[in-house]
């Protein structure tokens, strides 16, 4: 695969970086990124082996406060700005690399962001990935951390706190946690405005799930302990079933695509993007 990175510029004046992974062959389609909370999209190879070697482009960039983009980290200040970035790179994204079937791809945090973003925004994309979306989350027990939030997030949105991901539960490799924590870009800091905006994007993300426009493959690990399943379970419900597919994953964490048997998780979604290019 070859890759290719640049920055680009928010609305708001903010530099992000951003990077696609593209096939060595022609592309059969395009898939655009939206990665979890602390993290950067460099933490996303093995997908984009996977992806590319199947034929996809896959194309992220670190959100606002996160990885290598500028802004005060792990906040936003407001859900719109999150989703004007998403639209903005989408839109760019697609004049790159034109004319292909398109898919957005969100992990986590990116997995509420999406779910939220797509009936919402309705942007031009033949489907939407989910992967391990927080809409039940170990932060949201957090009640201390919750209430802070909701006091505090209009007025104090700046006041950070720290997430608190515990590591070792991200997956089943023993490597991904070692190398999670002594990852330069990985951060703990949240504020209390970013936490108002995930709060207001998870109940977005039900309040329009009977409206989702799009097929949606949504995956879940069954043993992940902190975006936990029930919160995809009770979201799948929702969805029109003719557009849904939902996979729940035994035995798997929080991060399927760096479990020590993530090739089962690539099959399953090239195989769900195969099908939808077909019939795009």
């Amino acid at each position: 695969m070859n890759t290719t990175d640049w920055k680009w510029k928010t609305q708001d004046g903010l530099q992000l970086y951003a990077n696609a992974w593209t096939p060595e062959g022609q592309a059969r389609g395009l898939v655009c990124l939206v990665h979890g909370l602390g993290e950067h999209i460099g933490r996303y190879q093995a997908d984009a082996a996977a992806l590319t070697q199947a034929g996809y482009i896959l194309a992220g960039f670190d959100q606002r406060g996160f990885g290598q983009s500028e802004g005060r980290r792990g906040h936003t200040p407001s859900l719109d700005a999150y989703f004007d970035d998403i639209g903005y790179f989408l839109n760019a994204i697609m004049q790159r690399y034109p004319g292909l079937p398109t898919f957005l791809y969100g992990h986590s945090m990116g997995g509420i962001l999406v779910l939220a973003y797509t009936p919402l925004r309705r942007p031009p994309v033949v489907g939407v990935i989910a992967t391990s979306p927080g809409l039940k989350s170990s932060i949201e027990a957090q009640k201390a951390k919750v209430l802070l939030v909701k006091l505090l997030g209009s007025v104090w949105p700046t006041l950070t706190l720290q997430s608190e991901i515990d590591a070792q539960l991200l997956s089943r490799d023993p490597h991904v946690a070692e190398e999670y924590v002594n990852d330069p870009l990985v951060h703990t800091a949240v504020t209390a405005g970013w936490g108002k905006a995930m709060l207001q994007a998870v109940a977005l993300a039900y309040q329009q799930a009977p409206q989702f426009p799009t097929p949606l493959l949504l995956m879940h690990g069954a043993d992940d302990q902190i975006a936990y399943p029930e919160g995809s379970r009770s979201y799948a419900a929702l969805v029109p079933q003719e557009r849904l597919t939902f996979q729940e994953w035994a035995g798997f964490k929080h991060e399927l695509h760096t479990d020590s048997e993530k090739a089962v998780i690539f099959a399953a979604m090239v195989a769900w993007l195969n099908g939808h290019c077909a019939a795009a």
